[in-house]
């Protein structure tokens, strides 16, 4: 048992039961027999060598060594089936197919099953219940993975904790985390992503946690999710897998997750925000002139080295899983302190004289909202430009999404945009329907934004570049960076 201390006068009890490239295993404990895999991923041996051990697993034929399990996995560009043959040949002592395969040799084990895909999961799921260590899940439509990895960075202050690397937050890279866990850990922090109905409820019967944070409920992958009251029965599906002892951590500023504290879980909630009262409540919220950002808690003083304001609610998340598990305020400023928020998101980058806001590791409308808070809030006696690319995955809520966009720029004083992409002509439209002074240019060719953005961008401009993954908005900060850099 860990006892957690005071929360606002409470205790509360709780009981919990270098990276190669998907190659994952390789700790104390094996991942098992072949017919203990076989087992845990529902599948049926098809030939087999007597007493086979398996202590790391790979779905990369290329970075197999000898006595991995090889998984072939059937991708959208790939087939896993195709490269069984060559992980053989480096090794595998064991493939698991859903295809037949031909010519395996007879000291390799095949184990064939419904969906290998499924088969990965299941087995990271039997081996993780192998440990009765806190598993911490993060999930939520923004900032789940800064969220993870500053809960991760104050909690490795006391532990030894295991996370994702990047955003390994999906049916591949849940269960190639898990696989890394060994007796060395005391903790894991695994951030969950989702794209559509039923993706929270399988991550969650895999990593079955026994500490849960919510961020945030928002227009986030719309085109399968379809609103964002459909977004939030998704999230909360991690709560129904979660052990039954465990606690959950939410943003009670979030009108969706405030919902939680009148339903069957309300007992196990605990809280954090900045407007109203929480367990874990930010206040005297400082902006400063430049990269930082200073709030207290009970008095405690806080600093982040970013100008980012919903940083402050990742960074609560992280004081309040720190506070449960018994580190101390003065562990977790230092924590907080070195943090580096970087990773496209939101960071700041000065090149040539132009601030230039790099936010293109991914976008919605709440991160796009976030943005320009950001972008608004710099300090400049120069021109305030929006960079924008469309936000993709918002199905039927594309359109209305990417207006509220330009109207809450031109709401916020950016009076210079310029989109790129399809979608994104509707953020102009939006801002030019609310303030026609906002001046606007549309780009379907990304050389043509460049040659502008030379022509537009001066010293002491600050500069959002922003769009969702697939747009490859990081090619305009490359440009921007060599373009500005050699001026």
């Amino acid at each position: 048992m860990i006892i957690c201390w005071g929360i606002r006068k409470r205790l509360v009890d709780w009981r919990s039961n270098d990276l190669q490239k998907f190659v994952f295993g390789g700790g104390v404990k094996m991942i098992g027999t072949v017919k203990e895999i076989a087992r845990a991923v529902k599948g049926m041996i098809t030939q087999s060598r007597k007493n086979q051990e398996f202590h790391r697993v790979s779905i990369d034929s290329r970075s197999v060594k000898t006595g991995d399990i090889f998984f072939a996995i059937q991708g959208h560009r790939l087939d896993g089936h195709q490269f069984v043959r060559a992980a053989v040949r480096q090794g595998a002592g064991a493939v698991v197919v859903a295809k037949s395969v031909r010519s395996v040799p007879r000291d390799v084990s095949v184990i064939n099953v419904d969906d290998t895909t499924k088969a990965l999961g299941r087995l990271a799921a039997a081996h993780r219940r192998k440990f009765s260590i806190p598993v911490i899940a993060v999930t939520g439509s923004a900032g789940k993975t800064t969220t993870k990895e500053l809960v991760a960075q104050v909690l490795a202050a006391r532990y030894r904790v295991l996370k994702n690397t990047g955003s390994f937050n999906n049916f591949i890279g849940v269960p190639l985390t898990l696989f890394q866990l060994t007796k060395q850990h005391q903790m894991a922090v695994l951030e969950l992503g989702t794209n559509q109905p039923g993706d929270i409820a399988w991550l969650t019967s895999i990593v079955h946690p026994t500490f849960t944070v919510l961020t945030n409920i928002g227009e986030a992958h719309l085109e399968k999710l379809k609103s964002p009251a459909k977004v939030f029965q998704e999230k909360i599906q991690v709560l129904k897998g979660m052990d039954k002892g465990g606690k959950i951590l939410i943003n009670s500023d979030d009108p969706w997750l405030r919902k939680l504290l009148s339903r069957v879980w309300k007992d196990r909630i605990l809280t954090y925000g900045i407007k109203g009262d929480a367990d874990f409540r930010a206040e005297k919220v400082l902006l400063g002139r430049g990269q930082q950002i200073q709030f207290r808690i009970d008095g405690q003083k806080f600093e982040l080295n970013t100008p980012v304001e919903a940083n402050v609610y990742n960074a609560l998340a992280a004081i309040s899983c720190g506070r449960v598990f018994r580190v101390g305020y003065q562990t977790i400023r230092r924590q907080l302190k070195t943090f580096d928020f970087d990773c496209s998101r939101q960071t700041i980058k000065s090149i040539g004289g132009v601030m230039v806001i790099d936010d293109v590791y991914n976008a919605n409308p709440v991160s796009f909202r976030s943005a320009l808070k950001t972008l608004a809030a710099w300090p400049t006696r120069k021109k305030r430009i929006l960079v924008a690319a469309d936000m993709l995955e918002l199905g039927e809520w594309s359109g209305p999404s990417h207006l509220a966009m330009g109207t809450l720029a031109a709401d916020l004083g950016i009076r210079q945009i310029l989109t790129f992409g399809t979608n994104s002509r509707l953020i102009s439209e939006g801002a030019v329907r609310r303030n026609p002074a906002v001046l606007v240019e549309h780009f379907s060719d990304r050389l043509q934004l460049h040659r502008r953005l030379a022509k537009v961008c001066q010293p002491e401009d600050v500069l959002l570049v922003k769009g969702s993954r697939a747009m490859q908005m990081e090619k305009t900060v490359v440009f921007l960076t060599k373009h500005f850099s050699k001026d």
